[in-house]
């Protein structure tokens, strides 16, 4: 416990210099490296918006994975140039993702502005017919619930402003793996009563693009 609270207080303080000395600037990456946990700390800030990517290096082989916290109250196709910037860096730092395992964005409700990759997927799930709103559950879908909301969020393109960020740099971002669906109404006057899937855990996974110059 005593371990886990200096690790948080040493990345509080951290982060607390990095996003006043950048805010307003999605070009001004702050990195913290984080030795003795094996991560390096990527953020960008405004007065609206925090960003935060956590480069996990596995021990036990030389891959690493990249984790997302933030707040960010700017529309969506606003956030793609702090990401953008997010990804140069880490880009930089790891010979074009070398290694790269997976990017962990965490939930889709956050309550800011990217709550609406939440919605869009309950909207998705509306217009399906693999979903009762009366149950709140998937039907005539023995894949189960999991794997019905990848193929939406895939097919749909649910988050075609963060994809936007990869997409400029020659890579594709692919949702290789959801938990813990959570349902909920959707919201908004005229909005279809029942539940639906507006909030889980998104993982996914990053490739190269296969019309990506070389």
């Amino acid at each position: 416990m005593l371990r886990w609270l200096l690790r948080l207080a040493t990345i509080s303080l951290c982060l607390t210099s990095v996003f006043s000395a950048s805010a307003g600037n999605a070009d001004n990456v702050r990195k913290t490296v984080l030795p003795a946990y094996n991560e390096t700390v990527y953020s960008v800030s405004a007065a609206s918006c925090e960003i935060r990517w956590t480069v996990k290096r596995f021990r036990e082989t030389a891959g690493f994975g990249i984790s997302e916290r933030s707040q960010c109250f700017l529309p969506l196709a606003e956030q793609a140039d702090y990401r953008s910037n997010l990804l140069k860096a880490v880009m930089a730092d790891t010979n074009h993702l070398e290694g790269m395992r997976n990017f962990s964005w965490g939930r889709l409700q956050r309550g800011d502005a990217n709550d609406e990759y939440g919605v869009r997927l309950a909207q998705a799930a509306a217009a399906s017919k693999h979903w009762s709103a009366s149950k709140g559950a998937v039907v005539r879908y023995p894949e189960g619930v999991n794997r019905f909301v990848i193929e939406l969020l895939n097919r749909h393109r649910i988050f075609s402003e963060l994809a936007a960020s990869f997409d400029a740099l020659g890579l594709e971002l692919t949702v290789n793996g959801v938990e813990e669906v959570r349902t909920g109404e959707l919201p908004g006057a005229g909005a279809p009563g029942g539940k639906y899937p507006i909030d889980c855990a998104v993982t996914f996974a990053i490739s190269k693009k296969t019309d990506a110059p070389r």
